[in-house]
C-alpha cells in the first residue's frame, strides 16, 4: 500500500512539473523572411486558441519607409520608424504580411514585436522575430 501511495505522489508531482513547464495555449510567434532585396514577408503563426487583437510592431532602420503593405498597416509611428498592425478576428494558422520598402533592405536590420492577450492567463504577452 505505501508503494502505491508513494507511486501516485510521484505521478501527481510529474504531471503538474510539465504542465507548468509546458508552454501556454494559444501563442503567436512569427519570423521575417527575406522575397527579394526591397520585398520581406512577415510570417505569423497562430495556435489555439487564438487571441482576439494583435498588435504587431516593426522596427525600421533609418530613411527606410514603406511604399506598400498587404495587409496595409494601421498607423506610422515613431517619425514614420515603426509600422503597426492591429489584427482583429483572427484565426488560428498562419498569417502574412508582405511588405515593398523604398530602398533594399536586410531582413536583420528589421525587428518585429508581437503583442497579445494570453487567452488563458488574461496576461499581456510580448514575442519577437
Amino acid at each position: 500500500m505505501y508503494l502505491l501511495k508513494t507511486n501516485w505522489y510521484v505521478l501527481v508531482l510529474s504531471l503538474l512539473s510539465l504542465a507548468l513547464a509546458s508552454p501556454c495555449l494559444g501563442a503567436i510567434s512569427g519570423a521575417i523572411e527575406q522575397k527579394d532585396d526591397r520585398i520581406a514577408i512577415v510570417r505569423v503563426k497562430i495556435t489555439p486558441p487564438a487571441p482576439t487583437t494583435v498588435i504587431i510592431t516593426l522596427d525600421l532602420p533609418e530613411g527606410v519607409k514603406i511604399e506598400e503593405a498587404k495587409p496595409k498597416y494601421s498607423r506610422l509611428l515613431d517619425k514614420e520608424r515603426k509600422a503597426q498592425w492591429l489584427l482583429t478576428g483572427i484565426k488560428p494558422g498562419k498569417l502574412d504580411i508582405l511588405i515593398r520598402f523604398n530602398r533594399e533592405v536586410d531582413v536583420k536590420e528589421l525587428k518585429a514585436i508581437f503583442r497579445y492577450k494570453d487567452v488563458s492567463s488574461g496576461k499581456i504577452v510580448e514575442a519577437t522575430n
